[in-house]
Order: C-alpha cells, then structure tokens, then sequence
C-alpha cells in the first residue's frame, strides 16, 4: 500500500448503512485492504437500520480509531443521511474530499485515491464521478446521461410515472418487471445501461450515477452536501440541476474505476416484487414533483444547499 504515501490531500468516505451489514462490511473492508489508513477516514451513517447491524458493526471495526459511526434517529432517506455524514465529515474532519459512497460498492483499484487528486488538479472539477461497472450485468453505470431530464421531458415523466402506479396498484404491471428496468423507464434519458460508450472517455457536465459521488474542497466549502427534500430517487437530477444553476463542474472519469452490486438494503426490506415496484413508483413521483417546483423556483434548492 506505499503507492497511497503520495496522497497529500485528506480524504473522507461517507458510507449511508441501511440494514445490509454483509455489503457494509465488504465495502468497508475494500477500502482498508486497498489504501492506507493515513489517507482516509471513513464516516458510516446507520439510516435507523433498527435491526442490529450497526452495533455490529462497531463490534467489527472497534480497532480502527478512523472509522467513526453515527446513527440517525429516523429513516430519513438517500439525501438526509448522507448530508449527515457529509456536514459530519466538513465540520469535524475537514477533508479536502468527501467521497460519498454506497454501501454496496466495492474499490478495488490500487491507485484510485491518488488519481482523484490528479484529476482535479488537471480539471479542477467540484463533482466527479468514476466509472461503475455493475456485478449483475458487468454494464456501465456512469454517466447516466450526458444531459439531465428537460422540462418538456419532466411533464411527460410525471404523467408516465403517474400511470404506472396506477398500473401497479391494480396488478397490470408483471411481477417479473425489475426495479432498474422500470426506472430506467420512467427516466426517459439515453443512459449507460443502454450503450456503454459514454463510458469510454471523459464528460464533462454529465448526468452523474448517485452510488458514487466525489466533491472537492470548491463544493465543500460553499455546500451542505446534497439537496436534502427527497427521500430516494431524482437526486442525480436535482444535483445536475443546482450544478448547472450555479455554474459547478461537473466530470465523469473513466481513469477510476468501482463496483456496484445493487439494490441490497431495498431488495432486504422490499423483496423484488409489487410492494418493491410501489415503494420505488411512489417516491420516484415524490422527488420529480419536486424537481419541477425547484426548476420554477431556485430559491428552494438555494436555502436548503447553500453553506452559511
């Protein structure tokens, strides 16, 4: 692990658990095994899991003094747990990166660290993203798209979107339907899971994958993390929104490199299928509603994400 002895710039992982210990675990673990413990800490958020897992957890990585573990009082979502951590991390730690990782990833490129720093020295980018290949399909995930959802598409989504509850509740939909798949078909982009060719080369602005998002000391500094008014679904739309608004860059790099296995904490609470359809349908309506009402009024993003 020498190679890490070049990082210069401290670096904090912000890891969102939510009852999957086995995933959390070997997300954890890849990072320890790959990169020195000088390099990095790691902030674990417990999302109210309320089965156990998180005081295993401590139990686990009680000899490591750079892992520190918090816990929230109430599920309170995708954005609101992770911003926890995040402000954690800003205020205490003071990083001059804040990784925000999902708990079903896995880092297993050596030099993945080191390279963010050149990378944002070449581009000095405020959010980047890697390349994410997922371990079900050995697909592309990032980028999503090079471009965020357009107003016109946004109205056609909702109205999708509305329908497709309706569908649901009555058992038209198949329960063989997958939850991506149906996403995939509410969000009406060209994204990655389609053509991996957009993961080839560098984007510059694109529609960023949410299971692994870098910020730079530029957005550390002027932002609270992540819009926080969604529960789950529409953040990457949201955040490449408020990036386009205020004038952040935005970079995709194929140079780093994670694994992504998926749907772990809500296949354990949901299962694969009806009730899991409806919970993803219900919030995914939730979060584009709100994403119009950000789109006529900036105000809404720029008092909940501005730093003070």
């Amino acid at each position: 692990m020498g190679i890490n002895n070049k990082i210069k710039n401290k670096i904090s992982f912000v890891i969102l658990h939510y009852l999957a210990f086995q995933d959390t675990i070997e997300c954890i673990d890849s990072i320890i095994s790959n990169y020195d413990r000088l390099c990095y800490e790691i902030v674990v958020v417990d999302n109210y899991s309320n089965n156990g897992s998180q005081e295993k957890l401590e139990i686990y990585y009680s000899g490591q003094n750079n892992i520190y573990f918090l816990k929230m009082g109430y599920n309170s979502g995708f954005a609101k747990g992770n911003n926890y951590g995040y402000q954690y991390a800003k205020k205490y730690l003071k990083p001059n990166y804040i990784i925000l990782l999902n708990n079903d990833t896995i880092l297993n490129q050596k030099d993945f660290l080191i390279k963010i720093d050149e990378i944002y020295q070449s581009a000095k980018f405020d959010i980047l993203g890697p390349d994410i290949v997922s371990l079900s399909n050995n697909l592309h995930q990032n980028p999503m798209a090079l471009f965020g959802i357009n107003k016109e598409n946004l109205g056609e989504t909702i109205k999708t979107t509305r329908k497709l509850i309706i569908q649901n509740n009555i058992g038209y939909l198949s329960l063989r339907s997958k939850a991506g798949k149906l996403i995939r078909g509410i969000i009406k982009i060209q994204s990655s899971f389609q053509s991996n060719k957009l993961s080839e080369k560098i984007q510059e602005n694109p529609l960023l994958h949410g299971s692994c998002l870098i910020f730079s000391s530029n957005y550390i500094e002027k932002y609270n993390g992540l819009f926080s008014g969604t529960f789950m679904f529409v953040e990457e739309e949201i955040l490449w929104y408020i990036a386009q608004k205020e004038n952040l860059k935005m970079l995709y790099s194929p140079e780093i490199k994670i694994l992504h296995k998926e749907d772990a904490s809500t296949n354990l609470l949901y299962g694969i299928g009806r009730r899991k359809r409806k919970f993803i349908l219900k919030n995914s309506l939730k979060s584009l509603l709100l994403l119009r009402e950000i789109r006529k009024n900036n105000l809404i993003y720029l008092n909940d994400v501005l730093a003070d």
